[in-house]
């Protein structure tokens, strides 16, 4: 078979139920996402991808590649990329950085301006992707301190793809992604990188944040944390597994930490000793 006959004949192929149960089997058990029958066609085409580069001629081949104790870390990591890459950008979903600022950080701050003590924030930013929101995070607080120098800022993020994390590692940002950075903390936070169509962000910013990998569904030992943001991801999850997910979250809070969903996530009848503060916001009063 030709280079062009085999390409022709990748291009053409689509799971079978059998072979979407294996892969959503297994990627269910691994990440807790759920793939249906309606997402056949995304995830056709892009494990036809990964055929392509790894050479193989059907996805039979490819679920023993990956599936195998042995497989290949990057191409595990190219898979779990595959399934779960999703759209993210700076400041989405606006009304909660107005909260973030104008309530949360306006607090602290009247907190700190009294009490050196208090001049600390640990926030967890649970399902990172590739940045955006942590850097949302560390330019929002940026720009409200008048003297950053004198807090101690920890803005952690997490997400399971090392392709992932190696991007928000990079942290260069498109313009599609900085479209909603409001002008005045662009032009005090962010350079134009030396591609000179993406921008990074300063010392200040890259001091406070740093990210490494973990799966929602395994416990973390790190917190606690005065504010965890789990955005945008619980929407991927059963309820068997959103609730796995919280419980792990929960364990990384103090009794006041606050805890931020996506603004059109279900999770408030899952958790039982947080307050319901609005839609999207909840505080802990349980212990951990």
């Amino acid at each position: 078979m030709s280079p062009v006959d085999r390409i022709l004949e990748i291009a053409s192929l689509q799971l079978t139920d059998p072979e979407l149960d294996r892969f959503a089997k297994l990627i269910y058990e691994t990440i807790g996402v759920r793939i249906t029958s309606q997402k056949r066609a995304m995830l056709s085409n892009r494990l036809r991808r990964r055929l392509t580069e790894n050479g193989l001629r059907d996805f039979d081949s490819y679920f023993r590649l990956i599936s195998s104790p042995n497989r290949p870390a990057a191409e595990w990591d190219h898979f779990l990329q595959a399934v779960t890459t999703h759209e993210t950008y700076l400041f989405r979903d606006q009304v909660q950085w107005n909260w973030f600022r104008d309530d949360f950080l306006a607090s602290r701050l009247a907190a700190g301006a009294t009490d050196p003590s208090a001049r600390r924030l640990r926030i967890w930013s649970a399902a990172s992707s590739t940045g955006d929101e942590a850097y949302t995070i560390a330019s929002t607080i940026a720009g409200a301190l008048t003297q950053p120098q004198t807090w101690n800022i920890e803005i952690l993020g997490t997400d399971v793809g090392m392709d992932t994390l190696r991007q928000a590692r990079e942290a260069k940002f498109g313009e599609r992604a900085m479209h909603l950075v409001p002008e005045t903390l662009k032009r005090r936070f962010f350079r134009p990188a030396a591609d000179g169509v993406t921008w990074s962000p300063d010392e200040l910013l890259r001091g406070w944040v740093r990210f490494e990998r973990h799966n929602l569904l395994e416990p973390f030992r790190k917190g606690p944390f005065d504010v965890v943001f789990l955005k945008n991801v619980m929407i991927y999850f059963d309820a068997p597994t959103k609730q796995r997910v919280l419980d792990n979250v929960r364990q990384t809070l103090a009794p006041g930490s606050l805890l931020v969903t996506g603004v059109s996530e279900a999770v408030s009848t899952l958790i039982d000793d947080f307050e319901r503060l609005t839609p999207w916001l909840f505080r802990f009063h349980g212990t951990r």
